[in-house]
């Protein structure tokens, strides 16, 4: 009788919690690379926002300096410890005089690869 309620009791064996760990594993390494995928691209999203916040801030400063003293150049800013490369060009247009047009070129490192990523703007300022 004690035989019949030792076998009736109601439980995992080891056999079937090793079966179900073994399952459990299978799947975690399947699931593993998506989770380093998903990382890797929100660091890159992360990193090209701050780009763009970088791209609003010099225009914001091309735009708010005196319209003869535009002139070329360049600067380097850190930002959440990325290098951002900006350089910009001035053209004087010939048929109007009272228009300037400055083309932004924004270079940073690609996390995770040893390209070169880069965002472009062209804004046209106005005599006032």
């Amino acid at each position: 009788m004690l035989n019949k309620m030792l076998r009736t009791k109601n439980a995992f064996s080891l056999v079937e919690i090793m079966v179900a760990l073994v399952i459990f594993a299978i799947s975690m390494l399947g699931i593993a690379p998506l989770l380093v995928n998903y990382m890797r691209t929100n660091v890159m999203n992360e990193v090209r926002n701050n780009a763009n916040y970088v791209m609003q801030k010099v225009i914001n400063d091309r735009k708010n300096s005196k319209f003869d003293n535009i002139s070329a150049g360049g600067t380097t800013q850190n930002y959440n410890d990325i290098q951002y490369n900006v350089s910009w060009t001035v053209e004087d247009n010939s048929s109007f005089s009272q228009i300037k047009k400055v083309s932004i070129i924004l270079k940073w490192q690609k996390p995770y690869s040893n390209g070169e990523d880069n965002l472009t703007s062209e804004i046209f300022i106005r005599k006032e």
